[in-house]
Formats: structure tokens, C-alpha cells, sequence
């Protein structure tokens, strides 16, 4: 498969699904790593910023020329930085392809776990991903900048891959969203427009089902009629705020986003289906940069 391959593949999905069919052929790949002591940085926003770009690094240190300057890889099969981090066009007018991957933090008692989540048929570049993030996190980290502590010779203590399939949620009729990392929206507030947040989670499988080779046919209106129908209530929310540094750009951007817990009343098993699988994905905008993970409960 070409890197021009893979936009066609993108491009022209093999078969239309719809959502429960998608669940039922959801699948991801976790790479954990395990890093003592640092428990205190899971969520953290200035952490999730510098692993994207440490893992981009590496990812960019043994891809094909081509790839580096943001064209197709001409390489069989195309180079990991190809797959994984060049922009691969649009799903349709101002939406792009999401990426086929995501990076989440968990803490484990005094430990942080690092997470890159592989999808669909990125999973194919686990081990290459596996390496360039084992690397990023051991050597492109400054966590004394991050902690104030005094890093080890060896940061990474385990890692792990796992292959995950989806569990469907059970039917509920209250969703309870635990935010690990800040969560926001563009040009708006999840705060003031929680059903807008909601709504771009939509689209965001919509996208994700591409690199399943699917065309997602659910009738993203009527999910948006369960949505706009549905009762939201924050609990204890944070507003969070940051700067990224952008290399494009050469200049600082501020950031921010919410903690908190998002409570989400709808009995429409559709919104069930919505909400546990956007756990797995993130949701909100900025995904990229490790921002909208959160824990799903259903409750009765």
C-alpha cells in the first residue's frame, strides 16, 4: 500500500455500517509504559503536549523523505510517520481524517502509566510505534522541568501491548463522565454548550470508522435529536490553562480546558453506545494533544 493508497483506502471505505455494527468490529491496540514515581503528571496538559511532539520526533527520524515533507510515502508499505502522523485530507468539508491514534495518562498509585492507543488498521505499525514512544519517553522528557525531581537513568520500568476489544455498554439511562485530562470545544465552552461537545464525538467516529474500513451511515441527525434531547449537569468543574509552543508557528499558543464530571440523562441506547465508545476515543477538540479522556459509568 502507498502513502496515495492509503488516502484512497481512507477515502473509499469497503462497506456502510451502522453504529451498533461498528461496535461490534471495534478493536483497539494499548503500548503501556510504565514510569515509577511520576503519578503526580497523569492528566497533565504540559506533559501530553511534549509527548505528541517527542513521539512525532521519532517517528520523524526514520521516515522517508517524502513523508517528512508532508507528501505521500512511497515506501511498501509506507514509512510509521506516514501512517501515523501525516495529515491523510478531509472526511468532508472542514473535517479532517482523525488520527488513527490517541495518548492517555493513567495514574497508578504513585506510578504513571502512558498509553498510545492504536486504531483500525494503524494497529499494523504497533511495534514501530512502540519503539519510537519507548524511546521518546526514556530519552526526549525532561521531567525535572515537569517535576522538579531528579529523573533516573531509566525512566521506563515496563511495557506492555495489549490488544482490547469493545465490551458494549449496558443499557443506562444516566452516563457519568470522568474527565482525566482537560476537555474543550472549538469557539465555544463545554461548559455552556455540553450538548455541542457531545455532537463532535459523533462525528468523531464517524471519521474513526474509516480506518476500519467503513463508511459510518448512522443517521447522524437523529443522533442529534437524541443528543439535543438529552439533560447535561456539570459537577465541580476546573477550568484549566496552558500554552503550547507551536514549531510551525515559532510562537506560544494558549490552551485550556475543563475537569470535572459530566452528567448526561438519556435512556436512547444510541447515546449508551456514543458515550462508552468515546471513552475509548477522546472527544472534544484537540484530541491530538491528549485533551478529552475521560472514564464512562452507566447508571440506572
Amino acid at each position: 500500500m502507498s502513502g496515495g493508497a492509503l488516502l484512497d483506502r481512507l477515502e473509499n471505505p469497503e462497506e456502510a455500517v451502522s453504529l451498533s455494527a461498528f461496535r461490534e468490529r471495534f478493536h483497539y491496540l494499548d503500548i503501556m509504559h510504565h514510569l515509577p514515581g511520576l503519578g503526580s503528571l497523569a492528566g497533565a496538559p504540559s506533559l501530553l503536549m511534549k509527548l505528541r511532539g517527542a513521539l512525532g520526533h521519532r517517528l520523524y527520524q526514520s521516515a522517508s523523505q517524502e513523508s517528512r515533507a508532508g507528501e505521500p510515502c512511497p515506501w511498501q508499505p509506507p514509512c510509521a510517520h506516514d501512517m501515523l502522523f501525516r495529515k491523510q485530507g478531509r472526511l468532508k468539508k472542514a473535517v479532517d481524517f482523525p488520527s488513527p491514534w490517541i495518548i492517555q495518562t493513567h495514574r497508578v498509585r504513585h506510578d504513571l502509566r502512558v498509553t498510545l492507543r492504536l486504531f483500525g488498521f494503524a494497529i499494523d505499525y504497533g511495534p514501530a510505534a512502540a519503539e519510537a514512544m519507548g524511546a521518546a519517553l526514556q530519552h526526549d522528557i525532561d521531567y525535572r522541568a515537569l517535576t522538579g525531581m531528579k529523573p533516573s537513568s531509566e525512566m521506563v520500568a515496563d511495557r506492555r501491548l495489549g490488544m482490547v476489544n469493545y465490551e458494549p455498554a449496558n443499557p443506562a439511562a444516566n452516563h457519568c463522565l470522568t474527565f482525566n485530562s482537560p476537555v474543550a470545544i472549538s469557539n465555544n465552552s463545554p461548559l455552556e454548550s455540553p450538548a455541542s461537545l457531545v455532537k463532535t464525538l459523533a462525528v468523531r467516529l464517524e471519521g474513526m470508522a474509516r480506518w476500519y474500513d467503513c463508511d459510518l451511515v448512522t443517521d447522524l441527525s437523529a443522533l442529534g435529536d437524541i443528543i439535543a434531547a438529552a439533560q447535561f449537569e456539570w459537577q465541580d468543574p476546573l477550568l484549566m490553562e496552558w500554552e503550547r509552543y507551536s514549531m510551525p508557528q515559532k510562537r506560544r499558543i494558549p490552551m485550556a480546558g475543563h475537569l470535572g464530571q459530566l452528567q448526561v440523562a438519556s435512556a436512547a441506547p444510541a447515546m449508551a453506545t456514543l458515550l462508552s465508545m468515546g471513552a475509548a476515543v477522546n472527544m472534544g477538540a484537540d484530541i491530538a494533544f491528549g485533551l478529552g479522556h475521560y472514564d464512562y459509568a452507566g447508571q440506572d
